[in-house]
């Protein structure tokens, strides 16, 4: 299983007119003969408690894990949840690509969007 995303901040700009998220997942790495890519699967709910109830968008992690999401919306007021989708690839000889074993976590704990 993947691990859990953390998400640091949830910050509306009202001058941008965006919603920033920045948080930390699973590193994008290479380890071996394989290349491992993470994405972070972002959602906006109404409750504290709930997972996703609107899909966001995703958002890809840095080699350290760290990813920020903006989204032209004011959701003040939302809570946002994530998961993190890890697939590790590995290159053939002929550089065809295979899909070698593919995971996701489950949700992580919601985060309150603030004002900036």
């Amino acid at each position: 299983v993947a691990p859990l995303p953390a998400i640091a901040a949830a910050r509306y700009d009202a001058a941008t007119g965006e919603t920033s998220i920045e948080g930390t997942a699973a590193a994008t790495a290479v380890i071996s003969h394989l290349d491992y890519f993470a994405t972070v699967y972002l959602y906006a709910t109404d409750s504290a408690v709930s997972e996703g109830q609107r899909f966001l968008g995703t958002a890809p992690t840095d080699t350290k894990g760290r990813f920020v999401f903006r989204i032209r919306s004011d959701l003040r007021g939302k809570y946002i949840a994530a998961t993190t989708d890890l697939a590790a690839f590995a290159f053939l000889q002929d550089g065809a690509e295979l899909v070698t074993a593919r995971t996701t976590s489950e949700f992580s704990p919601t985060t309150a969007v603030m004002d900036p």
